[in-house]
Formats: C-alpha cells, sequence, structure tokens
C-alpha cells in the first residue's frame, strides 16, 4: 500500500479593508443634504402659500357673489280656469198666502202637491163684517141716487136748485166709491193662485179663525204656499276673488251627487253686481227648464264655472317672507338682489297669486333669508324643478 503525500492547502486571501471617506467628500455630502431639506422646506413653504392665496381669493369670490339662494322664475296663471262651488236649487216663483180680511175659514180646495192654474180658487172665507159693509154701502148707494132723482125733477120748478143737483150727484159718486171699497175688501174673502204653480205647503184646515194680515204678517196665520217649479232658479254664491271673471252668459255645468248621469248644461243668466257685506259673495243666477229634469227646491247641487280670468303671476310660497306686517319677494336681476313688496291673492300653501308687484317673468330668490339685502349680490342657482 502505497501512501501519497496531500499538497497543503493555500491559506485563504486577506480580506480588503474599505477605503476611509476624505474628510473633503464627507463635507460635499453635507452641503447636498442641507441643500435638499432647504430646498423641501422652501417648496412647502410656497406651496402652502399659494394654497392660503387661493382659498383667500375663493373667499373674497364667494363674499362679492353674495350668498347662494335657490330661485325660480314667476310664472303666469292659465287664462281659463275652472271652478267648482255649491249652489242651490230655488223656485221660478214662490208665494205665501195670508187672508187680508178677518174671517173664518169656509173651505179650502187644494193640498200639498196639487197643481193649480193662474186664478184658481184655493180658499174661501166667510166674513160676515165684510157682507155687512156690503150691505151698508149698497143701501146708502139706493139712497143717495134717489135724492139725485128728486133734486133732479124739482130743479124745473125752482124747488131745488142747480146746486142741490151738483151735490147730489156727488154724493152719489162718493157711496158708489165705498160701495166699490166695501166690495174689494169682501173679494178678498176669496183666495186666488197668483200664479200657475204647486202647493207645497198648507196650513189651515176648513173652520179655522183666521186674523187679517194687513200691516205685518207675524201674527198672521197662512194658508197656503205656493211655488213655480216649471222653470228653477240656481244660486250660485260667487267669492270676491272670482266675481270679476264671471259674465253673463257664461257656460255653467250642473251636476247632482244623488243622480251621477245628470248633468245640466247652463248659462249664467244674471248677477246682483255687488258684494255681500258680511260675507263677501256676490249671487249668480242661472235659469233652467225643469219640465224633464224633475229637480225640487231646495236641492242641493254643484256648479262648474269656466271662467276667462285675467293670468296673474304665480310664485312658490317659499319666495315670499315678512318684514314687519309686509310681504316681499326677492327678485334677482344682474346678480343682485331687490326686495320688493307684493299683494297676494289666493294661496294654497304651495304656489300664491301676486295681485301686485310682480309682471311675471321675474327670477326669484327662494328661502330669502336676512342675509339678502335690498341691492346686495347673491348668487342665484335655479331650483331643480326648474330646470326641468
Amino acid at each position: 500500500m502505497s501512501t501519497e503525500a496531500t499538497p497543503p492547502t493555500p491559506p485563504p486571501p486577506s480580506p480588503v479593508a474599505p477605503a476611509r471617506p476624505s474628510a473633503r467628500g464627507l463635507y460635499t455630502v453635507g452641503l447636498l443634504g442641507i441643500s435638499i431639506a432647504a430646498g423641501g422646506v422652501a417648496l412647502l413653504a410656497t406651496s402652502r402659500s399659494h394654497a392660503e392665496a387661493r382659498e383667500a381669493e375663493a373667499r373674497k369670490a364667494v363674499v362679492a357673489a353674495g350668498p347662494r339662494v335657490r330661485a325660480a322664475t314667476v310664472k303666469l296663471a292659465e287664462a281659463e280656469r275652472t271652478v267648482t262651488l255649491p249652489a242651490e236649487v230655488r223656485a221660478w216663483a214662490q208665494a205665501t198666502l195670508y187672508a187680508k180680511v178677518s174671517g173664518y175659514l169656509r173651505d179650502i180646495r187644494v193640498d200639498k202637491g196639487d197643481r193649480v192654474s193662474k186664478g184658481q180658487v184655493l180658499a174661501s172665507l166667510e166674513s160676515p163684517e165684510a157682507d155687512q159693509q156690503v150691505a151698508a154701502a149698497q143701501a146708502d148707494v139706493e139712497v143717495k141716487r134717489q135724492l139725485l132723482q128728486r133734486h133732479r125733477s124739482l130743479v124745473s120748478s125752482g124747488v131745488s136748485s142747480q146746486q142741490q143737483v151738483d151735490d147730489a150727484e156727488a154724493a152719489v159718486k162718493i157711496s158708489e166709491a165705498a160701495l166699490a171699497r166695501a166690495r174689494a175688501q169682501q173679494a178678498y174673502g176669496t183666495i186666488q193662485a197668483p200664479f200657475a204653480g204647486v202647493i207645497t205647503a198648507r196650513y189651515a184646515d176648513p173652520g179655522a179663525l183666521l186674523p187679517a194680515a194687513t200691516g205685518s204678517t207675524q201674527s198672521a196665520q197662512p194658508v197656503v204656499e205656493i211655488a213655480d217649479m216649471d222653470r228653477l232658479r240656481v244660486y250660485i254664491y260667487l267669492g270676491q276673488e272670482d266675481a270679476d271673471a264671471v259674465r253673463e252668459g257664461d257656460p255653467v255645468t250642473l251636476t247632482v251627487d244623488q243622480r251621477p248621469g245628470l248633468s245640466i248644461q247652463a248659462k249664467v243668466t244674471r248677477m246682483s253686481r255687488s258684494l255681500d257685506a258680511r260675507t263677501r259673495t256676490m249671487l249668480c243666477e242661472v235659469d233652467i227648464d225643469n219640465h224633464e229634469l224633475g229637480l225640487y227646491p231646495g236641492s242641493f247641487v254643484h256648479a262648474t264655472l269656466h271662467l276667462q280670468a285675467r293670468p296673474w303671476p304665480l310664485v312658490p310660497a317659499e319666495a315670499l317672507f315678512t318684514r314687519g306686517e309686509q310681504l316681499f319677494v326677492a327678485v334677482v336681476k344682474d346678480q343682485k338682489a331687490h326686495v320688493v313688496p307684493v299683494k297676494v291673492g289666493q294661496h294654497d300653501g304651495r304656489t300664491a297669486q301676486i295681485l301686485s308687484g310682480l309682471q311675471g317673468g321675474e327670477l326669484v330668490a327662494l328661502n330669502a333669508g336676512s342675509e339678502v339685502k335690498d341691492g346686495g349680490p347673491v348668487d342665484a342657482v335655479v331650483a331643480t324643478a326648474e330646470r326641468r
């Protein structure tokens, strides 16, 4: 077995020691770092200064533009509008009949619901006093006529003078007038229908003592009530805001809740042309033919009118504000607010009718607060609903 000699392992290389930076290099690096840091600080300060300047300019622009407010355009209401009002049906003519002379009711020939013609006798009274007055007046006339004949026959013989004849003729005329008056009073004992119609009420029966309704009807007892129902009057009470928009001849549609299929086309017949001092309403009447309708006086109906009204300006309710006791709106023009006093008509909570102060087409601020000054700048933004 042979043994070979192992060659010796060479020693590892010695590590190279790093070169030490010189003092000059360290100084250069330090200066460079300081320069970079100073530049960053300067850049940050410059950026912050520019941002603050921009914010200041923005604030100045906001202040110069004034408070930002929503705005809307003043619109004009439609010239034609429709209103539905409650109305009352009344008879064309209606009368409560009384006895003008006192007496006992001899008979009454009609009852409720009966149709009567003009001049028809409805009831008659027994009035002994009236009969006696007629009899006395007739006797007086006979006496005066006989006296006149006697004077005429004696005037030729000179027993009676012409003056006595003239006096006798005058006395006859006076007596005849008294007889006519007594007969007229007696005729009042017969109650006749003043017009054709329907008996709507009966208040007395035969045998009742009826006082004379000569002065006041408060203490008198009525006999019957009559109404002409062939034609009807429909009473409509117009509010002050509608009265000036209604004219005679305007179309009216009448409907009745209890008769859904009934629609009556009519026209305004007459108007009172005066507002009631208590209700501030004006009476408007519509005449209708009732031969085929079968409506009854006292019925409640609805009257729909198409009004040709003046197109008033309308503003949203948010545009109104008060200062003291006066209502105002802020009109925006040339980015400035102009506070304008207005007079308001109808107001439904959403929109308000302007009677004076606006013409239509103006831009008004909504929810204008105390920061909106008259003549001051505002930044108006048209409301979303307005842009649609």
